[in-house]
């Protein structure tokens, strides 16, 4: 459209000529007047000669081309050049004009709309072959929306479906490549049929020949049989007919090979001692699942007493020669073994799959092993007792498995009455392109020798070959070895034991199959029918194989940080810590997983984590990653225990124990938190589980949300343990060159028992978990206003609180729920983390004022995860909450909970909890949240990743932790989930304490304690002296006993100090003063529960320590042993007139000489029916001291009398200075 330009005066009337191809439109001021026909026409009277305007469009048939982008449904994309004829419509000239401002424009949207809407379901065939469709619903859109705007579409044709030049290039190969293998497959045909007739020629020609060989022996029989019956009268029998056919044959092939002149045979005796194998011990892989490793055949092939004795005067000057040249000099022995009780340095080793893998030679084993591993003759002895070199001998005809092959030294007896032990022979063994001999190998694999933890590892490919590595001695410690076999783990068990009997115990020859196979890693689908590790689905196919093999491996000082923000032991102490990482890989999807172990100087302890990455090809897209164990340990037959810890809330981790039977145990939550039914801890112990002895697994997950342990027994026996993240609602959306990484997960052993394994939890968390700064923590005594004050938390109340407790050495004052918002009870306000000027009109600031002024510390609690409905965040972000749209929200506690999984939701918790802890000197902060998760859906992710809602929120969860203590680092919190709904390892990364429940009855907290202690160290036990009667089960015990059970524990007060009358409150202060005069060795001793303490007769479960007992005692030690403290208590005395056993003292220096001194005397039950208490007599009769030694107070004990129900005992021991 353009605009005509006039020549006429103005105040004339202006005629223009209208071209036949052009329509005209008169503007007069501005405004559309008439449309002029072709030819001469009259404009009309312009008074100024700017009142009358024209403008003209074309009245031709225009056409012009659109290109549109898009790709096919085979994922093709294309260009469709589509030619679109349009004209504007007579009647409609004035929409045309004024309408649109560029109708091509218009154009090119409406066809690019049809073409993406219908191109994309076709096929590209489909694309070519249904041009016409789309011509025709492209110019059906035209026509219907361009009259709008005064157009007919005359044509619209797509002229063209271009693909990119890559794809027309692999299209065009794709045909090539079918008219080849049609041309190949007519060849092949052609060929085939020259073979079979060949054959078929062959065939006959052989039959032929044998017809003639068999006339021609039959006649040579004959013949020989003839002549031999004439000469001698004698008829030959049928065997030695045989006879002499075979020494014929054998002639005759002797002929054939010396007449061939490509010949390189060489005949050999084949008696076993012609070829020297009298002491050989024979080691073969063969292809049976056995462990990760082939079965092991030990043959012994003996001699007979005449050719021993001729042997071994023809090898004794040989085998003198090769003992010499065998023997280590001395100082490189020593070297050796110095150098094999070092940490190695790392190495990055790319060990490829298809790459031949050789076993190295291992040194001989001790006396033992002989024994154990020898097959007697009948005189008892292992055979020839000559020198002779005992490596394993291998023959060129002996089948190996993928060329690999595994010799071993082994020792032999000299004689009946006198051992020798094994030399190392000059033998070279295959490793890869190069060769070591058994002296250099000898130096590697020296057993592990001197203390620490040996985590010694073999890798083995998938199928099923023996490939061992290195064995690498990351620490140094007695250890149990633990087998697991397709890579197989091995944990070295005493300093003497030997490689070999290692080796051989783990390979399990009797191993049936896959059932029995012991594996690091478990794939769905692939054979392996008990509970897999993980669990994956390719959405491209829907396939759910993950055949992973080795691909490479790596040893690295220190630990391997967390990608994701996971607490990971050793994040904050990685000090002498080595991690081997191990990559397997699926060859088909190129999906890579990595295996993650850690361990640490002086623990018997492993972490494991799994990174999987999809970085799959063969446009395989995206995976759902439905199931991620972060380990997988897989045990021998044995009378298998499995310890738990279970409960509710007010009652949680309660001690249960059972016998594993076939099928599987389920431990786990799905409450979105760790939870008080069931904690992420277990132990696994061969035997019912002991305090004091036998073996015992422990596993521990770092983990604060969904979680799952799965204990299966299968039909051999062979039990497996996964750890990880819980599977029911978690789908991970894992897309092309993503990762997702597990939490981690923790197993120690003992073979002390359960204490042993404790003391090693203990260390563990405490050295590498809990940051530095809390690690030699005394916490503060504190006192709790809850139970005090409740929701009244007034400022006069809160000092009116504060003034009794500082007089009973109180240090830190926490200001619990109720002080903020319009929060009078649990219906509003969370969320709104400002000061109620109702009751706190200075704020938190002054509040803190008023008690730094007194010398106390102000604590806060908050609850940041939750919301109320009647809150002005709600008001604001309704949004914000867990919730589906369309469904009813439902709330716990008059609560809903926040959407952590959101950024921004996860920066207003950081940003509001920043603002309370800047505004006041606040120096304690305790972390509630008190609801499990329910309705489970985030609206701020795709409906694809609604599976990831539940592991997002704890992610969230741990980056506000690890911002806001980063902030904050002088500022000790607290975890707290509705008491221990979430009292978990992982929160100690940040939280190096925790409410151990809402329950302070000192019955109930003893065995919670009790329960927790098996894996928690004590100063991460939130405990505290509480009102009497109890307020959860309104139980009435004494002041002594609740002491001494929160003695247990962090330590503090959580009743109203003013209720208390002088004298107890007088009592109060004593017992403060004795918890600062015992902390630090409560606080930082070694623990010990101690067993086996209880009357005679009464029920004791498995024991006192970990049993349904009535009475239970525990002590701690300092690390000097020169201090401890002994605690017991009594829930039911239900044997009048009986005396318990004696309690047995745990961790003391045997030759020192304690004094035992009992701080707060036994009360007697006096004045019963008017219920006072009244002070009985000690526990020492006439004295309040003994002085013992360890050895009398370990082995002996010490005895002890109660008096009533919940009745206790507090004990101090001082070891004696000796000048």
């Amino acid at each position: 459209m353009h605009r005509v330009e006039r020549g006429c005066l103005p105040g004339t009337n202006c005629l223009v000529t209208v071209p036949q191809d052009r329509y005209f439109a008169v503007e007069k001021f501005g405004g559309f007047s008439h449309i002029l026909e072709p030819g001469l026409a009259a404009v009309g009277l312009d008074c100024c000669g700017l009142c009358v305007g024209l403008r003209s469009i074309t009245a031709r048939t225009e056409q012009h081309f659109v290109t549109v982008s898009t790709k096919t449904k085979d994922d093709v994309f294309v260009h469709v050049k589509v030619a679109v004829q349009q004209a504007v419509m007579p009647e409609y000239t004035e929409l045309a004009m004024y309408k649109l401002d560029n109708v091509n424009v218009q154009v090119e949207s409406y066809v690019a709309d049809v073409v993406r809407s219908h191109v994309p379901q076709m096929t590209l065939d489909e694309a070519f072959e249904k041009k016409e469709d789309v011509s025709d619903a492209v110019q059906k859109k035209l026509v219907q929306e361009m009259i709008n705007f005064g157009f007919s579409i005359t044509k619209a044709l797509v002229t063209e479906v271009m693909p990119h030049s890559e794809v027309v290039a692999s299209m065009n190969e794709i045909n090539k490549q079918k008219r080849l293998r049609d041309a190949t497959h007519m060849a092949a045909e052609a060929e085939k049929i020259k073979l079979v007739k060949a054959a078929e020629a062959a065939a006959d020609a052989a039959q032929l020949q044998g017809e003639g060989i068999a006339r021609q022996r039959r006649a040579i029989i004959d013949g020989l049989r003839e002549s031999i019956t004439h000469g001698s009268g004698e008829t030959l029998s049928i065997e030695e007919i045989s006879d002499l056919m075979l020494i014929t044959q054998y002639f005759e092939t002797l002929r054939n090979v010396a007449a061939s002149n490509r010949s390189s045979t060489v005949f050999l005796p084949s008696g076993p001692r012609d070829l020297g194998m009298s002491t050989k011990w024979r080691i073969r892989s063969r292809d049976s699942p056995v462990l990760g490793s082939p079965a092991v055949q030990i043959n012994l092939k003996a001699k007979t007493s005449s050719a021993k004795a001729s042997q071994k005067a023809q090898s004794a000057p040989k085998a003198e020669t090769r003992k010499k040249q065998a023997t280590l000099p001395a100082a490189e022995e020593d070297s050796a073994k110095a150098a094999s009780t070092e940490p190695h340095e790392c190495e990055d080793k790319e060990e490829k799959v298809d790459t031949a893998d050789t076993a190295d030679v291992h040194e001989a084993a001790e006396e033992g092993s002989k024994e154990n591993l020898g097959a007697q003759e009948p005189d008892g002895s292992l055979g020839n007792d000559s020198t002779e070199d005992p490596v394993a001998a291998w023959s060129e005809d002996e089948p190996e498995l993928d060329g690999r092959a595994l010799a071993l030294e082994v020792t032999a007896r000299k004689s009946k009455a006198k051992k020798v032990k094994g030399k190392a022979k000059a033998v070279k063994v295959r490793h890869g392109a190069s060769s070591w001999t058994a002296t250099d190998v000898k130096k590697r694999c020296r057993r592990l020798r001197g203390g620490g933890f040996g985590l010694v590892w073999q890798l083995a490919v998938r199928r099923l070959d023996w490939s061992t590595r290195d064995w690498l001695p990351i620490n140094a410690q007695r250890c149990s070895f633990k087998p697991a076999g397709q890579l197989m783990l091995m944990f070295a068990s005493e300093a003497e034991q030997s490689v070999l009997q290692c080796m051989l115990a783990a390979a399990n020859p009797l191993c049936k199959g896959i059932a029995q196979l012991h594996c690091e890693v478990s794939e769905f689908g692939t054979g392996d029918f008990r509970t897999p590790s993980l669990d994956i689905c390719f959405r491209k196919d829907g396939s759910r194989l993950l055949p992973l093999v080795y691909q490479r491996h790596r040893v690295m000082p220190g630990m391997l940080p967390s990608m994701s923000g996971l607490p990971l032991l050793g994040a904050h102490n990685p000090e002498g810590a080595q991690t081997l990482i191990i990559d397997m890989i699926d060859t088909y999807t190129e999906v890579k997983v990595q295996l993650i172990y850690t361990v640490f100087p002086g623990l018997s302890a492993v972490s494991r984590r799994v990174v999987v990455k999809n970085s799959s090809r063969l446009g395989m897209g995206g995976v759902d990653l439905m199931k991620c164990m972060s380990g997988t340990f897989d045990f021998l037959t044995n009378d298998w225990h499995l310890l738990s810890l279970h409960g509710s809330w007010a009652c949680e981790r309660q001690i249960t124990t059972r016998r594993l039977q076939e099928g599987t145990v389920h431990l786990g939550s799905n409450r979105g938190v760790s939870s008080h039914q069931t904690n992420p801890f277990a132990v696994l112990s061969a035997g019912p589980p002991s305090e004091s002895s036998g073996q015992c697994w422990g596993f521990c997950l770092l983990y604060s949300g969904n979680w799952l342990m799965e204990v299966e027994q299968s039909q051999t026996g062979c039990v497996r343990v996964n750890v990880g993240l819980s599977n029911t609602h978690f789908n991970w959306d894992l897309r092309v060159q993503e990762t997702f990484e597990s939490p981690e997960c923790v197993c120690v052993f003992s073979d002390k028992g359960l204490g042993d394994m404790t003391s090693t939890f203990h260390r563990l968390l405490g050295e590498r978990l809990i940051a530095p700064r809390w690690r030699n923590l005394i916490c503060p005594v504190l006192i709790n206003t809850w139970e005090a004050l409740y929701f009244e938390v007034y400022h006069d109340k809160i000092l009116e609180l504060a003034r009794p407790a500082k007089q009973v050495g109180v240090e830190l004052l926490v200001l619990d729920d109720g002080w903020f918002g319009k929060r009078d009870d649990d219906t509003t306000s969370l969320g709104d983390w400002k000061e109620d000027p109702r009751k706190l009109p200075r704020g938190l600031k002054g509040l803190a004022e008023d008690l730094n002024q007194m010398g106390l510390k102000l604590g806060v609690w908050v609850e940041p995860e939750m919301v109320n409905k009647d809150s002005e965040l709600y008001m604001s972000h309704p949004e914000w909450v867990l919730h589906h749209p369309a469904r009813l929200r439902s709330e716990g506690r008059n609560q809903l909970v926040l959407d952590l999984t959101r950024v921004e939701v996860q920066d207003y918790i950081i940003d509001t909890v920043s603002s309370v802890l800047k505004g006041a000197n606040i120096e304690y902060v305790k972390w509630d949240m008190n609801r499990a998760l329910t309705d489970a859906f985030s609206a701020a992710l795709p409906p694809k990743q609604q599976g990831e809602v539940y592991h997002r929120y704890v992610l969230g969860l741990y980056r506000i932790f690890e911002t806001i203590t980063s902030r904050f680092p002088h500022v000790l919190f607290e975890s707290c989930a509705s008491g221990g709904g979430r009292f978990d390892a992982a929160l100690l990364a940040w939280c190096p304490q925790a409410w151990c429940s809402d329950n302070s009855d000192a019955f109930t907290r003893t065995r919670i304690h009790m329960g927790t202690s098996l894996w928690a160290p004590t100063r991460c036990m939130g405990a505290h002296i509480a009102a009497c009667p109890s307020h959860q089960t309104r139980r009435t015990q004494i002041m002594k006993t609740r002491f001494i059970v929160s003695l247990w524990g962090t330590f503090g007060l959580e009743l109203d100090l003013n209720a208390l009358p002088a004298k107890e409150l007088e009592e109060v202060a004593e017992l403060v003063a004795l918890r600062k005069k015992l902390c630090q060795v409560t606080l930082h001793g070694n623990f010990f529960r101690l067993p086996g303490f209880g009357y005679p007769g009464a029920a004791q479960g498995n024991s006192a320590g970990i049993g349904d007992s009535h009475v239970y005692a525990w002590m701690f030690v300092s690390p000097e042993q020169d201090r401890a403290v002994v605690s017991a208590i009594i829930f039911h005395h239900d044997t009048v007139g009986k005396f318990p056993s004696r309690l047995k003292l745990r961790g003391l220096r045997q030759e020192s000489h304690y004094n035992v001194s009992e701080h707060v005397p036994t009360l007697a039950a006096e004045g019963v029916f008017n219920g006072i208490f009244q002070p009985g007599g000690p526990q020492f009769k006439h004295r309040r001291r003994l002085t013992l030694t360890g050895s009398v107070l370990m082995q002996v004990g010490i005895p002890v009398h109660f008096n009533f129900d919940g009745d206790s005992m507090l004990l101090e021991l001082q070891a004696v200075k000796t000048e």
